[in-house]
C-alpha cells in the first residue's frame, strides 16, 4: 500500500521537517533575545541620561532614537523578520557614540 504525501488523517501525521523546525526555533530565540536586549538598553539609556553622562541635545537624540528603534523592533516582531536584531545593535552603537562623545 502506497501512501501519498497528502493522504493523511491529521496534520500531525505529516513528516517533520527538521531544518525548518530548527530555523524557526532559532528565529524565535533571536527575536526574544533582541527584544530583551532592547528593553535592557532602555535601562541603560535612562541611567545615562539621569546620571548626567549624556546631556542636552544628546539626551533628546537618545530618547527619540529609542522610541524609533522600539517602533522598528515592534514592526519587525509583527512580521517576524530577522532584522529585529538591528534595533538593539543600533541602540547600543548610538549609546556608545553619545557617551564617548559627551
Amino acid at each position: 500500500m502506497t501512501t501519498d504525501r497528502h493522504d493523511r488523517y491529521w496534520p500531525r501525521d505529516a513528516p517533520i521537517r527538521w531544518a525548518a523546525l530548527v530555523r524557526r526555533l532559532v528565529l524565535w530565540l533571536v527575536a526574544i533575545g533582541s527584544a530583551a536586549a532592547h528593553l535592557a538598553l532602555a535601562v541603560l539609556y535612562v541611567s545615562a541620561i539621569e546620571g548626567g553622562t549624556v546631556t542636552g541635545v544628546g539626551a533628546w537624540i537618545l530618547a527619540l532614537a529609542w522610541i524609533g528603534l522600539a517602533a522598528f523592533a515592534v514592526w519587525s516582531w509583527w512580521f517576524f523578520r530577522w532584522r529585529i536584531v538591528l534595533a538593539p545593535i543600533t541602540g547600543a552603537l548610538l549609546l556608545w557614540l553619545l557617551t564617548s562623545w559627551s
